[in-house]
């Protein structure tokens, strides 16, 4: 357990929560702040309470169990420019820093502009995510009252410039030699990163306050750099298909004159976003998965921190589980879900239709942690999310009147990407059921994007053409994309 004390004179009338994360503690929540996923539960002054209800009304006493803070980082792959990638010239002692703001994880890049060469890099939990797992559960929070959007703001940026801070600090560079910042994200985290109103997302038609690229300064938006240090948020494709999604495509190649033959790339997280590239057309959408492959909406769910079961495997017709560290298990991940149906289904302890007769324990208690448990509402979270973006691969396919034949390749993104077992995706109806040969694993194609264009002009321009040319599908005006979703809920 861990101990937090709080004033009352500093944090009077706001919720534990918040005036946790004012000292530097992020609890785990997935529901804005409503009270009801409990997942911020701790003792205060000896009582049991949720974060996010309970009130500062005197000095407290706060005690977390250590598996119910958030991870203040994460580890993340490096990155690989193109071959033959082309930098843009720059004095000798300029930095820039690329941003993937993620709605779970932000990752923070420094770059030598002069050298094309990465410095440093830090992932980083996305501090917003206490205020709401997905984009829509922030998107309420903000509407709720009208200084919420500069706190949410205020959190994303304060988390931002202690990454730069520490990364400057390590390598002797001072702030003001961070000449250039590019952003990249979903596009309510676009809004959120300027403080832009995003009433318009909460619904059909889902319009955002900006679409297309942004030009600004650190000053203006609050960043620790030089104060006239260019920002640019890439463009974003729709309303819930952000510049993440643009970055992606640009880092991936799919758009290229001598990319061969259709290809799909998806985005698999909090929010599916899902974009074909075909012969002469370009087509995008958005789907709400939810946070279930985040592990956020699973009853024992969490993110690829140690103790996280990630891979679960039937050998000699037993399940072994494999977590995040060797460490004992703690949770589970999105890849170790889905590898666990896959297993469930395989031996027939879950019907095609997902029931099952009584929760399936994965890793038995041990010492002071409780047995890990896969339940029939974690079962039906993965069910909505993998037939929203399954549903939303056949509706594009047929938007573009192709079939799964016609691709010559089918790229996933993020860590999703890296960590998903293909065979396993496909077995519960989450990937195309076509040759696994066929997928490719892009990495943190959003991260690369983002630094192509911090370092490329030419590559910003390119970023600007995928967005303005791929045409934008809305699922929820489609009576077709409700009926494939509807199929796809089987397993």
């Amino acid at each position: 357990m861990t101990e937090i004390k709080l004033k009352v004179k500093e944090h009077n009338g706001k919720t534990l929560m918040e005036a946790m994360a004012e000292e530097g503690v992020q609890l785990s929540g997935t529901c804005g702040g409503m009270g009801t996923c409990g997942k911020c539960r701790v003792y205060a002054n000896g009582q049991d309470v949720l974060a996010c209800r309970h009130l500062v009304t005197e000095d407290v006493t706060v005690l977390v169990a250590d598996d119910g803070r958030m991870d203040a980082s994460v580890k993340e792959s490096p990155l690989k420019l193109p071959e033959g990638f082309c930098c843009d010239e720059a004095e000798e002692d300029a930095y820039g820093i690329a941003l993937d703001l993620g709605t779970t994880t932000v990752v923070v890049m420094l770059w030598d502009l002069h050298r094309g060469r990465l410095t440093d890099v830090k992932a980083v939990t996305n501090p917003q995510k206490h205020y709401g797992a997905d984009v829509m559960s922030r998107i309420g929070f903000v509407l709720r009252a009208p200084w919420n959007l500069t706190r949410l703001q205020s959190r994303l940026i304060n988390e931002i410039n202690q990454a730069i801070s520490r990364m400057t600090a390590d390598h002797g560079i001072g702030l003001t030699q961070i000449r250039k910042i590019t952003a990249v994200g979903n596009t309510t985290m676009s809004h959120l990163f300027l403080g832009e109103d995003v009433s318009g997302l909460a619904a059909y038609p889902f319009q955002p306050a900006f679409c297309g690229s942004v030009r600004t300064t650190a000053r203006a938006v609050g960043l620790a750099a030089h104060e006239e240090a260019e920002v640019y948020v890439a463009p974003n494709m729709a309303g819930h298909v952000g510049s993440d999604i643009t970055a992606g495509i640009l880092a991936s190649g799919y758009m290229e004159e001598d990319a061969q033959g259709s290809r799909l790339f998806l985005d698999i997280g909090t929010n599916g976003e899902i974009f074909l590239a075909g012969e002469d057309q370009s087509y995008c959408c958005s789907t709400a998965a939810g946070p279930a492959f985040e592990g956020s909406a699973l009853h024992q769910g969490m993110r690829a921190a140690d103790g996280a079961i990630y891979k679960v495997n039937l050998v000699e017709n037993k399940v072994k589980c494999e977590t995040v560290g060797d460490a004992p298990a703690k949770g589970i991940c999105g890849s170790g879900i889905i590898d666990a149906l896959a297993v469930l289904l395989e031996t027939g302890i879950m019907d095609r239709f997902g029931g099952i007769e009584t929760d399936f324990v994965l890793a038995e208690e041990r010492s002071e942690l409780p047995a890990v448990a896969i339940t029939q509402k974690d079962i039906r979270e993965v069910q909505m999310a993998k037939a929203a973006v399954f549903a939303g691969c056949k509706t594009l396919l047929a938007e573009a009147g192709l079939d799964l034949d016609d691709l010559s390749e089918i790229g996933i993104a993020g860590a999703f990407g890296n960590g998903i077992c293909i065979e396993s995706g496909i077995a519960i109806g989450l990937l195309p059921k076509t040759d696994p040969g066929r997928f490719r694993s892009l990495g943190n194609a959003a991260g690369l994007g983002a630094s192509m264009m911090l370092l490329s002009e030419p590559c910003r321009k390119k970023a600007e053409d995928i967005a303005a040319s791929a045409k934008h599908v809305e699922l929820a005006a489609l009576t077709s994309f409700q009926s494939r979703y509807i199929e796809e809920m089987n397993f």
